[in-house]
C-alpha cells in the first residue's frame, strides 16, 4: 500500500474574501491570517472583530495529478465539520463529525492530470440554528455538533468556531496485504519473564502473506524475530521476554519503551509499548477506618444535593506492576483552538512541562478531541498515564441532573 498526500495547491473561496491560498492541514482562521485578510486573532480584541467567520461557508479546492487505479481510496484524517466532497465534479460523500477519519472509494474516478478535489464546508453555526435548544454550559448551539466543544467558548478560552481540513488528506493505493493496527498487552509478569500478547489486524489478506516480526528492546537489541504466514484478518502472537525492563509511572521507576516491527512485502509497520501490568483496586473501606469516616463526612456535606444509594464505601487505587500508585494528575485540554497548528514538538514540550511538575497522570478532557499519536507517545516516554474521556456533549451540571 502506498499513500499520495494532497498537501499542496490548495485554495479557499468565500463570498466576502474571494479566492485565497490555503494550507492543508489547516483551517479557515489560520488561512485568513496567513493571506492577510485578518490580523493576529490573539491580539487584544481582534477575535471579537472576526466572529463573522463562524457564520460563513467556505470551499477548499485542490488541483492535482494522480495515478489512475481501481483500488484508490481518498482519506481525510480530520474534517471540521459539515461538508460535501466532490471529485472532478462528482459528489462522492459527506461528513459531519470532526472526531473521526473519513474514507471514500475513488477507483475509476481519477485522471492522470488535472483532477479537482472540492470540499464545501458549511457554517457550523447556521447548520444547527433551527434545531431544538438544549440545556448546556456556556453556550447551547455546540451541543448539536460533533466537534471540539470548547471552541464555542469556555471558562478558560475565548470563542474560536472555525472549519477546515485540519488533518492530512491522501489517496491510498493498493490492495496488497498490510497491517491495519496492532494491540499489545502485558498478560503477566513473574520471576521468569514478562508474557506479551500482540493482536495484529490485517487487511486484504485473502491470498495470504508472510510477515517478518521483530520485538526490539529499548537499547535497540532484537530480542524476538520470527516469520509468520497468515491469510486470516487477525493474528495473535505471544512472547516470553526474559529480564524485562518494566515501565513505571513518573516517580516510581523508569519508562523504557519497546518497539514492535512488522515487515510485510514493501509495507513497514511499527508500534511502541511499555511492559507493565495494570489494575484498578476497589476494596471496601473497613468499618471505623479513617477512609470510611472521611467518606461519611462527605456524605453529610452533600446530603440532599446528590443521591447516593451506596451502603458501603470503597477506595479506588491504580496498581502498576503490583505497586499502588498515587496519581498526581492534571486536566489536559486542547493546547490550541486550531488543532492543525499543534506540532509534535509542541506536544513534546507541554508533556515535558507536565513531567517537570511531577504529574504522572493526565485526563484528556471530553470537551476537546482525540489527540494526535504524538501526544500519547510523549506521555509514554515521560512516564505519564492517560485517562481518556468519552467525547460527550457536555451540558450544565447540577447535583442530581444527568449529563
Amino acid at each position: 500500500m502506498k499513500k499520495f498526500f494532497l498537501d499542496k495547491n490548495w485554495s479557499m473561496y468565500n463570498e466576502k474574501v474571494g479566492v485565497v491560498e490555503a494550507a492543508v492541514p489547516g483551517c479557515v482562521h489560520t488561512d485568513l491570517i496567513n493571506c492577510g485578510q485578518i490580523e493576529d486573532i490573539y491580539w487584544r480584541d481582534n477575535n471579537d472583530k472576526y466572529q463573522w467567520i463562524e457564520n460563513e461557508d467556505f470551499t477548499y479546492t485542490c488541483v492535482f495529478d494522480a495515478e489512475e487505479s481501481e483500488d484508490a481510496v481518498l482519506v481525510f484524517e480530520g474534517l471540521d465539520t459539515y461538508c460535501e466532497i466532490y471529485l472532478n465534479g462528482e459528489h462522492i460523500g459527506s461528513a459531519q463529525n470532526m472526531y473521526i477519519p473519513h474514507e471514500y472509494k475513488v477507483g475509476g474516478k481519477l485522471k492522470a492530470s488535472g483532477n479537482e478535489l472540492r470540499v464545501e464546508l458549511r457554517s457550523p453555526i447556521k447548520e444547527v440554528e433551527n434545531m431544538p435548544e438544549r440545556r448546556g454550559a456556556f453556550t447551547k448551539e455546540r451541543i448539536n455538533t460533533r466537534r471540539m466543544q470548547c471552541t464555542y467558548s469556555w471558562d478558560w478560552v475565548d470563542r474560536f468556531v472555525t472549519c477546515g481540513i485540519y488533518r492530512p488528506v491522501y489517496i491510498k493505493y493498493g490492495n496488497d496485504m498490510h497491517v491495519d493496527s496492532v494491540y499489545i498487552v502485558t498478560e503477566n509478569i513473574d520471576e521468569y519473564s514478562a508474557q506479551i500478547r500482540a493482536e495484529i489486524d490485517l487487511n486484504n489478506c485473502e491470498n495470504g502473506g508472510t510477515m517478518q516480526i521483530e520485538v526490539i528492546a529499548p537499547d535497540g537489541e532484537v530480542i524476538a524475530n520470527e516469520r509468520v504466514y497468515s491469510k486470516e484478518p487477525k493474528v495473535v502472537r505471544r512472547y516470553d521476554i526474559e529480564n524485562p525492563e518494566l515501565w513505571y509511572p513518573l516517580g516510581y521507576g523508569e519508562h523504557p519503551i519497546y518497539t514492535y516491527r512488522i515487515t510485510l512485502g514493501e509495507n513497514l509497520f511499527e508500534d511502541t509499548f511499555g511492559i507493565r501490568t495494570m489494575k484498578i483496586l476497589q476494596l471496601e473501606d473497613k468499618e471505623g477506618s479513617e477512609e470510611e469516616k472521611y467518606c461519611q463526612e462527605i456524605r453529610k456535606y452533600v446530603a440532599g444535593q446528590i443521591k447516593d444509594h451506596n451502603e458501603k464505601t470503597r477506595g479506588f487505587q491504580i496498581v502498576i506492576n503490583g505497586i499502588k500508585i498515587l496519581a498526581f494528575g492534571g486536566n489536559w485540554v486542547p493546547c490550541d483552538p486550531f488543532p492543525s497548528e499543534v506540532t509534535a514538538e509542541r506536544y513534546e514540550k507541554l508533556v515535558e512541562m507536565a513531567a517537570e511538575m511531577n504529574l504522572n497522570m493526565l485526563r484528556v478532557w471530553g470537551g476537546g478531541l482525540f489527540e494526535d499519536r504524538a501526544f500519547f507517545d510523549a506521555c509514554d516516554r515521560f512516564g505519564i498515564m492517560v485517562s481518556q474521556d468519552f467525547l460527550i456533549l457536555i451540558r450544565l451540571r447540577r447535583w442530581g441532573m444527568p449529563l
